[in-house]
């Protein structure tokens, strides 16, 4: 007796046709349509409701709609050897000393590194 053969792809096949990254789906494009000819932008009814709840709510709010108007960024993975050095206030005159020398050396103004001049701001 044969065994069926399998259908689809295989695994690792390249993904083809379908909808393109971040295109809407048909129900989406049927609410949106919905909504318009009603009248009814959601946006601004949140921005009319927005001041009539706890400000507890509007920040939860708020922090929902920021992941729509600001790219997210990946997490990257740091490399190498990181040296920290430990703040004392046996230390903290020298630690600052060598931070206002490395600011006064060379100061990088659109791409252009410059000598600080006596009386520029530090």
């Amino acid at each position: 007796m044969d065994l069926p053969k399998k259908r689809g792809k295989k695994p690792g096949s390249p993904k083809t046709g379908g909808r393109l990254p971040g295109s809407p789906n048909k129900n989406t494009l049927l609410l949106i349509g919905e909504l318009r000819e009603k009248g009814i932008e959601p946006i601004d009814r949140i921005m009319e409701l927005l001041p009539k709840v706890s400000e507890e709510k509007q920040l939860e709010v708020w922090l929902k709609l920021v992941n729509f108007c600001y790219p997210q960024f990946r997490q990257v993975e740091v490399q190498g050897q990181i040296n920290t050095v430990q703040v004392t206030p046996d230390n903290v005159a020298e630690l600052c000393r060598i931070a206002r020398e490395s600011v006064t050396h060379d100061i990088i103004i659109d791409s252009e590194p410059r000598q600080l001049r006596e009386g520029d701001p530090t």
